[in-house]
């Protein structure tokens, strides 16, 4: 169930991607299956960071819980990195979190240095950027980019580490003053149809708003905003709603 859980979030079905992986966690807990269990409430971290924060905040903890019960260190190093990490990312920063994420994931590359994945290392790579670290975040993303994409085609083949690495690639980018290469990253995605993919569409729209809000276009970003909202009558993301609101007071008269 839990690859339905993929799929949904690559169609931009972002409540059906949480329930999905929720009873893939429920059916698993039945069954025993306690890493099948732990897939699924880490896998639901990209939806619950858009949807709903604080459910993801309580599914890692749960699983953090549930792998300390299974005699497996790697796994346990990441679980603790992925909880830590979304708390920093989606909760709030604090330097014990900041410390356990960068501990668990020393840990895990001492571990199985050469069995780390590109959604591993996506993870980590945003908390490098928050803590400023933006070349070793840049290279952490390019790298998950280009491994989640099949040598040579340039097709997807890990959706979820291809959107968590484009979606840190192009925040460093923008935190760097890459400003030109944030756009050719958006206009190279062609801002996905929402009707295609969503979650995509809602990535590169949001990158390309707050590109428009820096370079001082503030109409721009605002009717990037407010197509992005006629899409489903509401902002999709409190981000969103802030630029455009940034972007109204900058385009308001003194």
């Amino acid at each position: 169930m839990s690859l339905w859980g993929d799929a949904h979030f690559a169609l931009g079905a972002l409540a059906q991607s949480a329930q999905t992986y929720a009873a893939a966690a429920a059916r698993a807990q039945q069954a025993g299956l306690k890493k099948a269990q732990l897939h699924a409430l880490t896998s639901a971290m990209y939806p619950l960071g858009f949807i709903g924060p604080e459910q993801g905040v309580a599914a890692l903890e749960e699983a953090v819980k549930i792998s300390m019960s299974v005699d497996d260190p790697p796994r346990l190093a990441l679980t603790q990195m992925l909880a830590a990490g979304f708390r920093l990312v989606f909760d709030s920063w604090s330097q014990m979190d900041a410390e356990l994420c960068t501990s668990a994931y020393e840990t895990l590359v001492r571990l199985q240095p050469s069995e780390l994945d590109p959604y591993q290392r996506v993870v980590y790579a945003h908390i490098l950027m928050l803590k400023g670290n933006y070349g070793e975040a840049l290279d952490l993303c390019e790298r998950s980019l280009s491994e989640a994409s099949a040598s040579g085609v340039g097709q997807v083949v890990n959706f979820l580490a291809h959107f968590g690495a484009q979606s840190g690639q192009t925040m460093v980018l923008l935190r760097t003053g890459q400003l030109g290469k944030v756009l050719q990253i958006t206009k190279a995605g062609g801002r996905a149809s929402p009707d295609e993919n969503l979650s995509l569409y809602w990535l590169l729209t949001l990158r390309e708003a707050w590109l428009r809000t820096l370079a001082f276009d503030f109409e721009g970003a605002r009717q990037i905003c407010q197509a992005t909202c006629n899409v489903r009558g509401e902002f999709p993301d409190g981000q969103y709603y802030a630029i455009d609101q940034l972007a109204a007071g900058n385009m308001a008269p003194p």
